[in-house]
Formats: C-alpha cells, structure tokens, sequence
C-alpha cells in the first residue's frame, strides 16, 4: 500500500469517527423528553415572507393548527408587489383569529430578513417571539416545548435542529444527506460534546425582552449570519443560556415558484464542498471538522453526479435571502437580494 493510499485511509477513518462522534451525540440529543409547560403564556410568531415557496399555503395552514390557546402569527412583507401577499392575505382570510400580515417599513439594514424582522417584532403583541422562515412547516405541539425551556429564566433563546425529507430527486437526496448527516449532527455535536451554540435562523424563540436587552436588530443588521450572531450575543452579553430542543425541524427540498431550479447531484456536490472565507473566519474548527467529513460524503455525491447531473425536479439547495454558502459569517456584510427559500416542513 503506497503512502498516498494509506493517507487516503487515514483521512477517511478519521472522517468516520467524528462522523461517529456526531451521530451519537444527534441520538443522545433527540432521544430526551421535551419538557411540558407550566404556564401558556402569548407567543408571537414571526415568519418572513419573500416569493411564494413550492407549498407555502400547507406551511401556513400548518400554522393555524397548532396546539397553543393564544398565539399569533404574523407575516411580514417586503413590498405589495411581493407575489407571497396573496397567498398571505389568503390565510388572513381563512384564519382572521390567528394571521396578520405586516408590510415592512423601510430598510433596517443590509439583511433584508432582518429589516422585515424588525417591522414583525414591533408589530407582535406577545412577549415570547418565534421567528420561523417561510419554508418551515411544524406539527400541533411545537409551541409547547419553546413556552417549557422559556420558563427558565436562565435560558435566553431556543432554537432546533434541521433534517431532510421529501426529496424527489438525486440532487435534493444529496443535499438531505448534508442536512441530516453534516449540519444536525454537527449541531449536536457542537452542543453536547464541545459546549458550543450553533443557531439555527429557521426555528429561534427568545423573549421581547432579552432581544430588547441586545440592542434588538441593530447589531446584526448588516450581517449575513443575524442567527449564529444573536446565538453568540445571548451567552456573552445577557448571561443566559442557549436551549437546543428535542424535537428536530424536518426541510423539504422543494423549489421556489418562478425560481429556476437545478436540480443536479453534481451542483449539490459543488455546494457541500464549499468553505468560504467567512465560515473560516467565525468557525475554523468546525470548518476543519468539515473537511475531514466531507471526505467521506464527497465520495457518495461524486459517484452519482456523473449519472444523475441532468435529473429534473427540486432541487434540495437552500434559497434564502443571504447566500447559503456564508450562512454563518459574523463578519461578513449582507447584499440585499430578492432569493427566495424552499419549502421546510418543520418539527414533530
């Protein structure tokens, strides 16, 4: 065996233990209790519109059904001419007791998700908020356990994990593999093995106060990564934990109406193979841990893409309103853009 070949083994094993490591630290993670709560306080949920998601309406409708005596769900919009308004002033209609919509006014900042937040938070009635994207669909009980770990005082923000179903092509397969095997499991990981917080913008919940507390939106309106930023800001500014629930949000990889979608396994191998700057600069080590992972994942992805690269339907990849590959850059700067997300289907 050359010595090429034995570094070749070396690098995978290595990429199979912390694999490992990870998919037991996920197991541990979602094999606890969600805790019950003691009071059911208001909640308000935020939820950032920006172009009609493949299954929007379901998502919304998700929404209405939850198991929660008084919450509100508030749909923001960038502009009248955003074609998601219809779909919102549609569920206005079925549910009056439940949606309102909220225009944005004006430009906070650099993020455009985060401008919109702006306007939805100041709007909110409640003092709990949820901010939940536009592609997240949850099940009856999700307010309950955000409510449960916010009645410790010691705890400043819950977020939840993110895994992949649905797919219906070789490409979206490929990204729910990432999901599942890379970003949940290293979130877990990051958690309960290293003690470090990593949050997810999909699904985050805090307290009117406590974002009051942080300045509110204004320290993380320029910034590409506003979730993974609050998540830094709640332990060193407020002195409070960061909760990661037990029930994980589950992502359906499906394409944005009037978006193009390319749904190749090779354009999903290119994306997990990215490491920007930016994600070197606010995680190294993490970004370290990925390469050596990556290893083992490239090779799936790669021995596909040459059969699968011109397979048609959803595409997986991720649309959000900041380029998915600097998700998690504290120092980069925002570009405003009119990207629109896939559909999620959220929490159990």
């Amino acid at each position: 065996m050359t010595g090429v070949a034995l570094a070749l083994l070396a690098v995978a094993a290595a990429g199979l233990a912390v694999l490992g490591v990870e998919g037991r630290a996920l197991r541990r993670q979602l094999s606890g209790a969600a805790p019950s709560p003691r009071a059911f306080p208001g909640i308000s949920v935020l939820k950032p519109l920006r172009g009609v998601d493949d299954d929007l309406e379901a998502n919304l409708a998700s929404f209405a059904a939850l198991s929660w005596p008084e919450y509100e769900v508030l749909l923001g919009l960038h502009d009248d001419a955003d074609p998601a308004g219809a779909v919102a002033r549609a569920a206005v209609a079925r549910w009056p007791g439940v949606f309102r919509v909220v225009p944005q006014s004006g430009e906070l900042g650099m993020n455009p998700k985060v401008s919109q937040l702006a306007s939805l938070s100041a709007a909110a009635r409640h003092a709990i908020l949820v901010v939940s994207d536009s592609n997240v669909r949850v099940e009856p009980g999700y307010l309950a356990e955000i409510a449960a770990r916010l009645e410790d005082p010691a705890v400043g923000l819950v977020t939840h994990l993110i895994a992949g179903v649905g797919e219906r092509s070789a490409g979206a397969l490929l990204e729910n593999l990432h999901l599942a095997g890379g970003v949940a499991t290293g979130i877990a990981a990051a958690k309960q093995v290293a003690g470090r917080d990593v949050v997810m913008g999909k699904s985050m919940a805090f307290r009117a106060v406590d974002l009051a507390a942080l300045g509110g939106l204004e320290p993380v309106k320029d910034l590409l990564a506003e979730d993974f930023v609050i998540g830094q800001m709640v332990p060193r500014l407020l002195g409070k934990r960061v909760e990661l629930a037990s029930r994980s949000e589950l992502s359906r990889p499906t394409s944005q109406r009037g978006m193009r979608s390319t749904p190749s396994a090779r354009n999903s191998l290119a994306a997990s193979l990215r490491t920007p700057a930016s994600r070197v600069r606010s995680r190294p080590r993490a970004t370290s841990r990925d390469r050596i992972t990556s290893s083992t994942k490239a090779g799936c992805s790669a021995a596909t893409s040459s059969r699968c690269s011109s397979t048609s339907g959803p595409t997986g990849k991720w649309r959000s309103a900041t380029p998915s590959g600097c998700s998690r850059a504290p120092a980069r700067r925002a570009r405003p853009s009119r990207a629109g997300r896939s559909s999620t289907a959220c929490a159990r």
